[in-house]
C-alpha cells in the first residue's frame, strides 16, 4: 500500500515513460526534440539551454540537487504547455 503523505522514496522507483495532452502537437513536437539521456552534467546544461531555445520557461537554473542525493544535478524547465520537466545527472 502507498502512503499518499509520505515523501517519494527516490532511490527505488522512476517513470519509464508517460504521457499527456498538449496544445500545439508541432510545437510540443519541436521542444521535446530537446530532449537527450543525460549521462553527464554538461548534458543537463544543454538539455536546459536547448528546452529554453525550444520555447520552454526556466524553472530551475543547472546546479547540483543535494537535498535528493549529495551527486544530484539537474536543471527545470517549463513546457510551452506549462508542464514542469527535470533533466538530472546523477
Amino acid at each position: 500500500m502507498i502512503d499518499a503523505d509520505a515523501p517519494p522514496d527516490r532511490t527505488r522507483s522512476m517513470l519509464g515513460h508517460l504521457s499527456f495532452g498538449v496544445e500545439d502537437l508541432a510545437r510540443a513536437t519541436a521542444f521535446y526534440d530537446a530532449a537527450r539521456a543525460l549521462f553527464s552534467r554538461p548534458a543537463v546544461v544543454a538539455f536546459y539551454s536547448a528546452a529554453l531555445e525550444a520555447g520552454g520557461t526556466d524553472a530551475g537554473t543547472p546546479g547540483l540537487r543535494a537535498h535528493y542525493r549529495p551527486s544530484s544535478y539537474a536543471a527545470f524547465v517549463n513546457d510551452p504547455d506549462g508542464c514542469k520537466l527535470e533533466a538530472v545527472h546523477k
